[in-house]
């Protein structure tokens, strides 16, 4: 499915019922090199630093742990979605 999309950012949680968040992102590697760069924020509670050093190593370009707030999350999404489209103004398209 991901496949036929194009997306301008992912957020996923790292712990997921059927797939856990570093099985996702290394998953999704192939589509993004595809797409180009589509960045990824990942959503943990309970991972260790290990657990975020794992995740970015994968390909997240940030995290955001929880609780968060709104705020939060657009602290860490802003600037990635807004180098997103200054790629795109600049040719690098979306």
């Amino acid at each position: 499915m991901v496949e036929r999309f194009t997306f301008d950012l992912i957020l996923t949680d790292i712990d997921m019922p059927l797939t856990e968040g570093l099985e996702l992102l290394e998953a999704l590697a192939y589509v993004r090199s595809a797409q180009g760069t589509t960045p990824v924020v990942v959503i943990t509670e309970h991972t260790s630093q290990e657990g975020v050093l794992r995740a970015m190593e994968a390909g997240a370009r940030a995290y955001i742990r929880k609780p968060f707030t709104v705020k939060d999350r657009s602290e860490k999404n802003e600037p990635l979605l807004a180098d997103k489209l200054e790629t795109a103004k600049t040719g690098g398209g979306f």
